[in-house]
């Protein structure tokens, strides 16, 4: 049997393999340092198993099997380092992974959804089994009766998550979990071979948009109301809400040949933070827009009416030196006019319907709609496309009618 350790010696072994300490109450400490610089600490009972436990992750280590870090690293503490991570790329001018929304989303999505049930659970103890029991208690809304060590009963979300928000979730762990394996925390991603939730028929919504005799009609009683030129600017540039009001009078020049504005920022409201001025969305969303005559003399308008030559274009009206808050262009200014002109729609479906009006009347180039509306995918711009019935049938209806008279035409 070996001798005891006195409790501040240390047996020390080469680099690769670690060291062990007998502490005071008589266990020993393990160390072990990882490819990554990163250093993961065990506990056991005797010098024995403190060889075998480093002769493993030695192993594991030449290798490149899963490391111990995954089963010391808690998912809340990883989730935390991942977002810093990718906060401080944005902070660099990196853009963050494709499709997954703002900072202050990905930030809220991950506590909420994914921190509450298993943050406290390793991250190589995540398997397909607990995504599959999160996507289940995502469209309850809280934790469900499970195998996988979770609490039932934990509130996930204030109602049900319809299934696009757990689609963008899912691309979100994806992400995360790829930058688990980069860092050496995981050897295989558990998001890996899964597909993604379908959306059920009830929930695929397309957007609506207006006639054009209906859009001039909102904007003649926008032109008509204080502060409709917010309006009026939604429906011409199809900007989206955050775009709008972190709109400043120096992004704009209406004095030039040709009236534009440079699109670059977006206010959003961030939990914990108010109001912020952030990046625009992607890096296609930032661009220069040129100005409709019509929404120019709007906009002169507006700054006649503000008397304000400098600082934001649509301000709060207790505050002139804010921004205006989004509740209030909603239920202050949206919500008079579109009652007025006798809609029900949302403000962003007058981005649809400057899309589908000019797709069909003056058939605008995908490629130019995607530069004036800020997209990113080509197959944007035709979900923002919407063709009614008569615009599908008449033209296809009329084209069989002359195939089939020129052919009977041909046969006589």
């Amino acid at each position: 049997m070996s001798p005891r350790l006195p409790a501040t010696a240390k047996k020390r072994r080469p680099y690769g393999s670690g060291t062990f300490v007998r502490a005071a109450n008589g266990r020993i400490k393990c160390r072990f340092r990882m490819p990554g610089g990163q250093t993961v600490w065990h506990w056991v009972g005797t010098e024995a198993e403190a060889r075998k436990w480093l002769a493993e992750q030695a192993h594991q280590r030449k290798e490149g099997t899963t490391p111990v870090a995954g089963r010391l690293v808690t998912v809340g503490a990883y989730v935390e380092r991942w977002l810093q991570k990718i906060a401080l790329e944005e902070a660099r001018g990196k853009s963050s992974p494709p499709g997954l929304g703002t900072m202050e989303g990905q930030r809220y999505k991950l506590r909420n959804y994914v921190v509450r049930p298993f943050g406290a659970h390793k991250v190589s103890e995540l398997g397909r089994q607990h995504i599959d029991e999160l996507w289940q208690w995502l469209r309850a809304g809280e934790t469900l009766p499970n195998r996988v060590g979770v609490r039932p009963g934990i509130p996930l979300a204030r109602k049900p998550l319809k299934a696009q928000t757990i689609r963008h979730l899912h691309h979100m762990l994806h992400a995360l979990f790829d930058a688990a394996v980069v860092d050496e925390v995981i050897a295989v991603n558990p998001m890996t071979r899964r597909r993604l939730p379908g959306i059920p028929p009830e929930e695929q919504f397309q957007g609506v948009a207006l006639d054009v005799p209906t859009l001039v009609r909102v904007l003649e009683i926008a032109e008509a109301t204080p502060n409709g030129a917010a309006i009026t600017a939604t429906a011409l540039l199809g900007c989206r809400r955050g775009e709008l009001l972190g709109l400043q009078w120096g992004d704009i020049h209406l004095d030039d040949a040709m009236p534009w504005l440079m699109m670059e920022r977006s206010v959003q409201r961030v939990i914990g933070q108010g109001l912020q001025a952030l990046p625009v969305k992607t890096a296609k969303s930032r661009r220069p827009v040129a100005i409709s005559h019509r929404l120019a003399d709007a906009l002169r308008a507006h700054r006649d009416w503000t008397t304000a030559s400098e600082g934001w274009v649509f301000t709060s009206p207790k505050y002139p030196t804010r921004a205006m808050a989004p509740e209030y262009l909603h239920r202050r200014v949206w919500d008079p006019i579109r009652t007025a002109a006798g809609i029900d729609i949302r403000l962003h479906d007058l981005r649809h319907t400057l899309r589908t009006n000019t797709h069909l009347q003056h058939t605008v180039p995908e490629a130019v709609a995607m530069a004036y509306f800020g997209w990113t995918r080509d197959s944007t711009a035709l979900d923002y496309a919407h063709v009614d019935l008569a615009a599908q049938t008449l033209p296809m209806a009329a084209a069989i009618d002359a195939m089939l008279d020129q052919a009977a035409s041909g046969s006589r």
